[in-house]
């Protein structure tokens, strides 16, 4: 069975957002991690996984990679 590996990408230096942006960063996040776990934290093929990296970023406001690997187990 192949998994995706998001990861989020965030540059060194960058100067972070400030209390109240952070706040409603997080509300996003925490709004993401629902659906992620609802839907079982399983992606069934390279497009959705690249869909839920896009959920990712819209909720972070960071870039996300989308990585395929494949299990060895």
């Amino acid at each position: 069975m192949k998994h995706h590996l998001l990861s989020v990408v965030q540059r060194a230096g960058g100067t972070p957002p400030g209390p109240e942006a952070l706040a409603e960063i997080m509300r996003r996040v925490e709004a993401f991690d629902d659906g992620l776990r609802a839907a079982g934290a399983r992606a069934a093929d390279l497009d959705e996984a690249l869909a839920w990296g896009r959920r990712a970023a819209l909720a972070t406001t960071l870039p996300i990679e989308v990585r395929p690997f494949v299990d060895q187990h």
